[in-house]
């Protein structure tokens, strides 16, 4: 039962539905270099522009991750991700629904690339990191060998899935990639490259989603693989 309890938390990414407006109020947005930083309540949260970068740091949340400059990022809070499609025009994509299923499984933080050729496809570029509380009855290996079994069973997979281990900061997590057809907000299908991430920190469960349509695989891959590589955490969990 546990089993099942934390594999429907982690696959509540697949569920399409439409719902209303969210209730939400406008956010404070900082402009750090060429950054967007959407800030809600309630975290503590510093930013440090350096060589075309942005350092963000969530002593809250327990992480620091530095992104290139360009990227428009958001709090896990309705707020912010509401400034977030307010400035940045992606209501086609951060749909309400969407946004809810997100918050709901614990999202951190929305970051998303704000290059024309991201924000114009219908899967646009974006990492997300997710904490939540890490299942005391399973390890890190037995939860990604129940997620990948989950993902191939349910997935239209168009890749087998790839599972390695990685260092992110001082840790070790596991990363899967694969690619999937999937159903946008806009009602098309379009292939989706996923590379998962997922870290234990004490009673911590950590899971960074770098996501982008195929087709913009061959200019941000990398890109969005070595921001996410700068991952690390800020406390003992």
């Amino acid at each position: 039962m546990k089993r099942l309890y934390w594999l429907s938390l982690i696959l509540i990414f697949l569920a399409a539905a439409c719902a209303g407006p969210a209730a939400v109020e406008p956010a404070v947005e900082e402009e750090v270099g060429d950054t967007a930083v959407s800030t809600g309540s309630g975290q503590t949260v510093s930013t440090t522009a350096e060589n075309d970068t942005v350092a963000y740091t969530d002593d809250e949340a327990g992480f620091s991750i530095t992104l290139p400059a360009g990227w428009t990022i958001a709090e896990g809070s309705n707020e912010a991700v509401a400034q977030m499609r307010s400035t940045v025009g992606v209501d086609n994509v951060l749909t309400d629904a969407y946004v809810q299923a997100l918050l709901a499984s614990g999202l951190q933080l929305y970051a998303l690339n704000g290059a024309a050729p991201s924000l114009g496809s219908d899967v646009p570029v974006s990492i997300q990191i997710i904490r939540r509380d890490a299942p005391t009855s399973l390890s890190l290996d037995e939860y990604v060998a129940d997620t990948t079994k989950q993902l191939e069973d349910i997935l239209e997979l168009t890749s087998p899935l790839e599972q390695s281990t990685v260092m992110l900061g001082d840790d070790e997590a596991v990363q899967l990639r694969y690619t999937k057809q999937a159903q946008t907000a806009a009602g098309s299908k379009a292939e989706v490259h996923n590379t998962q991430y997922y870290l234990m920190n004490g009673s911590d469960l950590y899971i960074i989603t770098l996501e982008m349509e195929q087709g913009l695989v061959d200019d941000y891959l990398v890109v969005g693989e070595t921001a996410v590589e700068t991952f690390q955490l800020t406390s003992g969990g």
